[in-house]
């Protein structure tokens, strides 16, 4: 199910709104600062247990293992188990929805080398990566793909998601001559526009199915790709020994960024290796021609007359290869290099030169415990061991409160319960936090987007979100979304007047596969009425255009200076709006226009967009909705009910009050119904006056059932609020 095509920037107006927004401010520029926690540090560790044969080990409890953080042992504070083999893949079920958290999932970032491999191997390396993407990994999983390059170092092109059909984008872009792009107001990148295709594959799929979105024909033959191997070949001969070291640094800072990421990483670096000579040297053999002068140089003892770096290998090159396999190690990164050289055809480099490219793609596998990846079109077969042992990952948690912020390095040890032969794998040692301003912009933005892609929930600054379909068309619907930030927690322990808040609003569907979002950035000056913020806050408003289905809808509002952020994810089922049988749409509380909030829209470039009437209106008068308002027991409450296709004649309204578990709450609550006139066919708006009387202080549920006259159909529907002390 694919969403309606949207033009970036294109953003659709509500023209009522405006008359709301009158307290809205101008928009700043992106800060790029991100969140981190305050107070208490939290460490999480993604711990596998497996056997003598590398079978995963179960059934262990948090009494079977010990965390050594240096030389204290620290208690297990959390502890939860993440077995996948449980975790049956199911078309329907939300796999990011927050059950599986972050830490617990499995990462695999594909990197494509573009130093080292040709234009033409690439090509043929990004079908194997695609595959292995879209076919053989879990529906928990994360997957990031980018670029590493001497001269550019390491690039992202898409962060970690579940979004398949994103990372297959990405991949699609790697080694052709087309970048994959994000629309403009997308500042996280995380919805990559499709890659025009040169060529579609018999078979590959239906159009917009994410098979066929690619450059699927290898074209090694064609005369293009043949003249970008003969300058990559050029390339690599003027390439100078000294830039290896350049090499390394640059994926050294990889891990260094990767290494704020909760859970194990697993990087696969597509690459055909450089010379090994350049690090190891060479073995002289008679066999060789033109090392006989050299031979003899070497049993005289003639090391003057001899290349020793050529011979022996750099020392000083070594040493920043293995610097960068320990940044790795201490990210919980584990390298595993897939040797592409194999999918082409010999060259003039032959046989003996490709070994020595191996042997430099096996050293640094090996040292950072990952496997070597060679002779196979198919990653399955070569990492179906590691998909295996890693099946199975024991979550621990341990927490202090005497680390400093200053991004020292501490080393772990975790011993568990083993059976003989068994062995652990987690990761070596965490990292202080840093303040936010040292972090690079990368890190930030890796850490966002790996938030908003695992869903749950965060608290530190807290966000209600309403959310509700409206018919736009056949087969389409049109949802405001309205997101009410408090403005307590955006203040709290900040002097200065100007608070920067960032929100970022990605819709996905069952698949994982993100189907519209929208962002604002904005800056708001609350000097002269801090108090009456303080008391309300900042309210956003935008859009989303969806078709009917089921959804998940994650929203990240964070403060652009501190890092703290909230995080909501909400289920959304968008109706089809089909006349066959009535719909009813949330119970919507009137908050009148705005009673005390910042109100901010959506922005849309001038002179683009479809007009939509706002939707928010009762008898005319348009209002904002509540997304939790905090009633008072001893009084009533507007609301209007929003239903399609009820037949003529008189609608029985029923309302119960669930609590926060979804129990009825032994109380018969207040609920008089009026119906107004829309001069809309098939749409109709219900005045209703609710008071939640005799209800304790707490948070509930407000379930209202509607009965269609005409059919005998009942349609249920809820919303929350809450009864303040």
């Amino acid at each position: 199910m694919s969403s309606p095509p949207r033009r970036c920037g294109a953003r659709r107006r509500v023209a009522a709104w405006a008359l709301l927004a009158a307290a809205a401010l101008p928009a700043a520029s992106a800060s790029n600062k991100v969140f981190d926690r305050t107070g208490v540090v939290e460490v999480l560790l993604p711990v596998q247990v497996v056997d003598r044969h590398g079978q995963p080990v179960r059934g262990l409890a948090p009494e079977d293992f010990e965390i050594l953080d240096g030389r204290k042992t620290r208690p297990v504070a959390g502890f939860q188990t993440i077995d996948l083999d449980l975790l049956e893949p199911d078309p329907g079920r939300f796999w990011d929805d927050g059950s599986v958290p972050a830490a617990g999932r499995r990462h695999f970032l594909l990197i494509f080398d573009l130093t080292f491999s040709r234009p033409s191997t690439l090509l043929q390396a990004r079908q194997m990566a695609r595959r292995f993407v879209l076919e053989d990994l879990h529906p928990t999983d994360l997957v990031a793909v980018g670029t590493h390059s001497v001269d550019r170092g390491a690039r992202v092109l898409r962060a970690f998601t579940a979004d398949r059909g994103q990372a297959a984008r990405a991949i699609d872009a790697v080694g052709g001559p087309r970048q994959a792009t994000a629309p403009g107001d997308d500042p996280l990148a995380m919805k990559l526009n499709p890659v025009e295709q040169e060529s579609v594959e018999p078979g590959a799929g239906p159009p917009g199915d994410i098979r066929s979105d690619t450059f699927s024909r290898d074209r090694t033959n064609d005369l293009s790709y043949w003249v970008l191997d003969q300058e990559r070949s050029k390339s690599e001969e003027a390439l100078s020994a000294g830039r290896i070291s350049s090499w390394a640094a640059s994926l050294a800072e990889l891990g260094e960024m990767l290494d704020s990421l909760k859970g194990k990483k697993h990087l696969l670096y597509f690459s055909e290796g450089f010379d090994g000579q350049l690090l190891f040297g060479r073995e002289l053999s008679a066999l060789e021609p033109g090392n006989g002068e050299e031979a003899r140089n070497l049993l005289m003892q003639r090391h003057w007359s001899m290349h020793t770096d050529d011979r022996y290998g750099d020392a000083s090159r070594l040493a920043d290869v293995d610097e960068m396999i320990d940044s790795l190690r201490r990210a919980d990164c584990v390298l595993h290099a897939v040797d592409i050289s194999g999918l082409r055809g010999q060259d003039g480099g032959g046989e003996r030169s490709r070994q020595g490219r191996r042997h430099t793609l096996f050293y640094i596998t090996r040292e950072s415990g990952g496997e070597l990846i060679s002779d196979t079109n198919e990653l399955r077969e070569s990492l179906g061991g590691l998909l295996e042992r890693t099946a199975l990952t024991y979550l621990l948690t341990f927490r202090i409160d005497d680390v400093p912020a200053d991004g020292s390095y501490h080393s772990l040890k975790v011993r568990a319960r083993l059976p003989d032969g068994g062995r652990v794998a987690t990761r070596s040692g965490y990292r202080a936090p840093l303040p936010l301003p040292d972090l690079h912009p990368l890190e930030r933005d890796l850490l966002t987007s790996q938030a908003i892609a695992s869903g749950g929930s965060v608290d530190d600054v807290a966000l209600e979100v309403v959310a509700a379909a409206f018919p736009a068309g056949p087969g389409s619907a049109y949802v405001p979304v309205v997101v009410e930030v408090s403005g307590a927690s955006l203040l709290a322990g900040q002097k200065s007047p100007r608070v920067p808040v960032e929100l970022y609003v990605y819709v996905t569907d069952p698949q994982g596969e993100i189907r519209d979002f929208f962002s604002e950035i904005v800056s708001l000056d609350v000097g002269r009425d801090r108090r009456r913020f303080e008391e309300r806050g900042v309210k956003f408003y935008g859009d989303l255009d969806l078709r009917p289905g089921d959804y998940l809808v994650r929203v990240l509002v964070r403060h652009g200076d501190s890092g703290r952020f909230g995080l909501e994810t909400r289920r959304l089922a968008v109706p089809d709006f089909h006349p066959s049988g009535p719909v009813l749409l949330p119970p919507f509380f009137l908050d009148g226009a705005g009673d005390g909030w910042v109100l901010v829209r959506e922005k849309a470039e001038e002179g683009t967009g479809d007009a939509v009437v706002y939707p928010f209106t009762l008898s005319g008068v348009p209002f904002i909705p509540a997304a939790r308002p905090h009633l008072d027991p001893n009084a009533s409450v507007r609301l209007c009910l929003v239903a399609y296709h009820l037949g003529a004649g008189e609608i029985e309204v029923h309302a119960t009050v669930l609590d926060e578990q979804g129990a009825r709450v032994a109380t018969e609550p207040e609920l008089a119904v009026e119906r107004t006139v829309t001069g809309i066919r098939g749409l109709d708006k219900l005045a209703a006056t609710f008071a939640p009387r005799g209800l304790e202080a707490g948070d509930y549920l407000l379930q209202v059932a509607v009965t269609d006259p005409a059919s005998g159909w009942t349609e249920v529907a809820t919303a929350p609020f809450a009864i303040g002390d």
